[in-house]
């Protein structure tokens, strides 16, 4: 009977039998893990040479650390038990998958540029698949794909098969055919001599079949394998690319194209007719899958993809070109939906304000201006001013509406107003994540004008009263508290357009502006006419602001309903950029979100190419995951251009400095994004981020705590903070700190992997150890950047795991790729060939 425990594992269950051995579930009771424990079978135990090759393939292929190659972990043996122990990976394999379901085309590229990833890296380190099928292929709940039984096959091929007569002839098969250069003669479907010229031929390519059946288990494996596998000449890795291009066709077609009895029957099938092109079995297959396959599957080796990197490439190209023309067809078909009910925090007004009824008797002016024909407004002078003010803080406007869920339409209004003076190039107008710091608050605008360095200070109110939008605004000269100007106004709900371009308007003639044509026709531009679509867009970035996943989501959704009533507001398509960036560096590997982010913001650029947030969107993009570092300049440039006062695009152009080591000029942009938007945590926080990285620590740390004293709760700069302690030797103090994060705020990857860090530099190496371990576990089940467990492994001192997980990073296009040259905790990497290889395959100098 077995025995429960084997070395340090525990058996828990039986879960299947592999070509060496019984495999169980078992748990690692040293680093309490689940892993898949493999029993030698005695065929292998007892034979020493082949002992010798499972041993040594054990070792290659525990080389391959890599998110589509299941790991192993150890291969050992308790008394005369031999066992290896692998990465358990929970999920069907692909066969059980294709069983009970049909893949859609997007679906099986995703997997075939998976399994094709998988396959490059493995042949990167000299390894082969040569058993391709998919029996080997898992699908774990999350969509990831791993590869199983590396090389293993080669253990059953060098097996001397076992001897069987044709009933024609006695000779025994394997005698028949005494050398390899009479098989590939007289076995090539391209040669003129038939099959049958060969005596014992059938009988030894039947032998393969028998050996093989009974060792796997399965029978029509040979329906994968290339004509060159089963010819038995010499692999390589075009065979791996072979069997990827028959796993491809099945995927989308439900079956293999050929499946024969044994291997001499396929050859002949393979010889009597080429593969039946897809397109002929589904009416939606485009050409270039088919170009792909019949590439993947020529019948000569020289024909084929030489390398898995090209083949790689090409299914890469299809499947975004597939995810964008889906995301298009969506942007312009999107099904009706319920209206939601936005709910909000309850809305603070300051004291002494009566809410509603101070806009309950608006007074009438002697008549509408021929643009707001039913308007009502009233004016109130104020003191003239002598010179222009060069600098405004437009406050949040108040809701004092009952309806909770109409503040989307205060911010929308005063987030708007903010992007319109903004585009004026002698005007310094402060941004939206500065001013709403004041949201909810009673405040001075005196004492805000100080606060903020600007000369003027505007704040109003908004009441939603049926289907009329009342609205009052106030421009106050903060220099000594006097109000410049004051207007009342009300309008119909469908004249927010009219109503915004107004109040800009008339804010530039109190503040003496004297504006060119350019400007005025900058201050009237309109990005959409449709107001449903603007009050969606509002919606949007209503949601977006509060930068949860949850929240982003929401917000696409509201930008995908805006685009439905206006499939040309490029402000939408910027919004959805904005969310899926967001996404991809925070929840979701940035395949998954990266394209569409793509797609949308070259769509809001087709549309206006003078956007400058869509500019901004586009040189993030580039510069974090197309690593095309000018390219990203040039577009933050053009931003910057096209809005001098938008201190993102400020922001960002400063970190695309950084990464190619103008430190100084990164830190000098970035600077000046504060001067636009003093109050923004996150560039406060950035900077001191950067003085990180230039390892000027003391320095970082003093940046890092103006950003806690804003907000003791903002746990970003409590990050970074930890990092410049680590780098300061005093890693005992971010333990105590990070440990009391885990216990305020929970367990978050981010702040697992500071922990991890921290005791990997202290004495507790055996508890940075268990944390990786944790770190690796909830990589099962969500998404954990593979850059924060090559950072955790590189302190460990796991120099081949850090690198596979930084390989995994680079082929994922994660943005925290492009910081390793200026990254810290990469030093104890930096002596290794790989690291360079790294850095200039990214494009940065080695």
């Amino acid at each position: 009977m077995l025995s429960q425990t084997i070395s340090h594992y525990r058996i828990q269950r039986h879960i299947g039998t592999s070509v060496i051995g019984e495999v169980y579930l078992a748990e690692d009771t040293n680093l309490r893990r689940k892993v898949a424990l493999t029993l030698l079978a005695d065929s292998f135990v007892q034979n020493a040479a082949r002992l010798s090759q499972l041993a040594q393939e054990a070792r290659a292929l525990s080389a391959l650390n890599h998110p589509n190659i299941r790991f192993i972990y150890e291969a050992g043996q308790d008394q005369q038990q031999h066992y290896i122990a692998t990465e358990f990976v929970e999920g069907p394999t692909l066969r059980e998958h294709l069983a009970t379901t049909r893949m859609p085309l997007p679906d099986a590229l995703d997997a075939a540029v998976q399994i094709a990833n998988g396959l490059t890296a493995a042949h990167a380190a000299g390894v082969l698949h040569r058993d391709l099928r998919p029996e080997n292929v898992m699908v774990r709940p999350d969509g990831y794909i791993k590869l199983l039984d590396f090389g293993l096959a080669k253990l059953v091929e060098d097996e001397a098969p076992p001897v069987v007569t044709d009933a024609a002839d006695p000779t025994p098969a394997s005698a028949a055919l005494p050398a390899q250069t009479e098989i590939i003669q007289y076995n090539d479907p391209y040669q003129t001599a038939p099959l049958s010229a060969t005596k014992g031929l059938e009988a030894f390519m039947q032998t393969q079949i028998i050996s093989r059946t009974q060792l796997w288990g399965i029978a029509g494996a040979l329906s994968y394998y290339a004509p060159e596998h089963l010819r038995g000449e010499r692999l390589d890795q075009r065979s791996d690319i072979y069997s990827l291009g028959i796993v491809l066709y099945e995927m989308c077609a439900g079956r293999v194209p050929f499946n024969g009895n044994s291997a001499a029957e396929m050859l002949r099938l393979l010889a009597a007719q080429p593969v039946k092109p897809l397109r002929n079995l589904l009416h939606d297959a485009p050409e270039e899958l088919d170009w792909i396959v019949q590439k993947a599957l020529a019948h000569k080796p020289e024909e084929r993809y030489q390398t898995g990197k090209e083949c790689l490439a090409d299914l890469r190209r299809l499947k975004q070109k597939i995810e964008l023309a889906a995301e298009q067809a969506r942007f312009a078909a999107l099904p009706p939906q319920h209206p939601q009910r936005f709910e909000t925090r309850p809305i603070e007004r300051p004291s002494g304000d009566s809410g509603a009824n101070q806009f309950s008797q608006p007074s009438r002016r002697s008549g509408p201006t021929p643009r707001d024909s039913g308007a009502l407004r009233r004016g109130t002078g104020g003191r003239a001013l002598r010179d222009a003010l060069d600098s405004l803080a437009v406050l949040p406007f108040v809701n004092v509406s009952n309806d909770p869920g109409t503040e989307y339409l205060s911010d929308g209004i005063t987030e708007t107003i903010i992007s319109t003076l903004s585009r004026l190039a002698d005007l310094r107008v402060m941004a939206r994540s500065t001013v709403f710091k004041y949201k909810g608050r009673v405040v001075d605008p005196h004492a805000v004008g100080v606060e903020l360095g600007v000369r003027g200070v505007l704040a109003g109110r908004v009441l939603l009263r049926g289907e009329n939008l009342v609205v009052k605004v106030e421009l106050v000269d903060a220099a000594d508290g006097s109000l410049l100007w004051a207007e009342s106004y009300q309008r119909p709900h469908g004249d927010i357009f009219e109503l915004e371009a107004e109040i800009a308007k008339q804010i530039t003639e109190h503040l003496r502006l004297q504006l060119s044509g350019e400007q005025e026709e900058k201050l009237a531009k309109r990005y959409t006419d449709n107001t449903e679509a603007y009050h969606l867009y509002l919606k949007g970035r209503f949601f977006w602001s509060q930068r949860s996943p949850e929240a982003l989501k929401k917000a696409i959704e509201c930008f995908l309903q805006a685009i439905k009533k206006d499939n040309h507001y490029a402000l939408a398509y910027a919004g959805m950029t904005d969310c899926y960036t967001l996404l991809s560096w925070a929840a979701v590997p940035p395949r998954e979100f990266v394209p569409k982010a793509r797609m949308a913001v070259l769509k809001a650029i087709e549309i206006d190419e003078q956007l400058a947030e869509a500019h901004a969107s586009l040189g993030f993009l580039t510069l974090w995951y197309d690593w095309d570092f000018l390219k990203a300049e040039q577009e933050f440039l053009r931003a910057i251009e096209l809005n001098p006062n938008y201190p993102t695009a400020h922001h960002w152009y400063g970190y695309s400095l950084v990464v190619q080591e103008r430190i100084d000029e990164g830190l000098e942009r970035m600077r000046h994004a504060l001067t636009l938007d003093p109050l923004s945590l996150i560039i406060t926080t950035d900077i001191g981020e950067i003085l990180y990285r230039a390892r000027r620590y003391e320095a970082a740390l003093d940046q890092l705590q103006k950003a806690i004293e804003m907000d003791p709760n903002f746990q970003l700069a409590y990050s970074w903070r930890a990092v410049c302690l680590l780098k300061l030797g005093r890693a005992a103090e971010v333990v105590r700190e990070v440990e009391h994060g885990l216990r305020l705020f929970g367990g978050s990857v981010g702040r697992k992997t500071a922990l991890a860090v921290a005791c990997a530099l202290t004495d507790e190496r055996a508890r940075a150890q268990m944390l990786f371990e944790q770190l690796q576990q909830d990589a099962q089940t969500e998404y954990v950047p593979p850059y924060y467990l090559a950072s955790v492994a590189a302190q460990l001192g796991d120099f081949e795991q850090a690198f596979g997980y930084l390989e995994r990073a680079y082929q994922e296009r994660s943005g925290w790729v492009p910081w390793l040259k200026l990254d810290p905790m990469a030093d104890v990497l930096r002596h290794d060939a790989r690291f360079s290889d790294l850095l200039r395959r990214v494009g940065l100098k080695p």
